[in-house]
């Protein structure tokens, strides 16, 4: 197999990987540690077997794709995972209840209380 053949197999596995990572998996774990891996040893391969600058050529492409599918798809996952609405005291929300009129009254507990 040819090195540019090897090189190109691990760039679009390592950037399959990072869109899973993105996309399916949620937070940063395996999946997406192994497609930075992969493409730094496609970046460190191109380096040592085509040239310095396809090295060079290739990971600063590899680099300024990770950063654009960070820039534009991370702000709309994340939109989809949060919630539209704000909690607005007009709408019924309260952050804070007087409950001034509890003190120095007896109740009693109906769940178990463990401090």
């Amino acid at each position: 197999m040819p090195a540019w053949f090897t090189i190109l197999l691990l760039l679009v596995i390592g950037f399959i990987l990072l869109l899973i990572e993105l996309f399916i998996i949620p937070g940063f774990g395996l999946v997406g540690v192994s497609g930075l891996i992969l493409l730094f040893v496609a970046s460190y391969l191109s380096f040592k077997t085509l040239s310095v600058l396809m090295g060079f050529i290739l990971s600063v492409g590899s680099f300024a794709l990770i950063i654009i599918l960070i820039k534009f798809f991370v702000p709309k996952l994340s939109k989809s995972m949060g919630l539209e609405e704000r909690e607005e005291r007009k709408k019924g929300f309260s952050a804070y209840s007087d409950f001034t009129d509890f003190l120095n009254k007896e109740g009693e507990a109906i769940t178990s209380l463990r401090p």
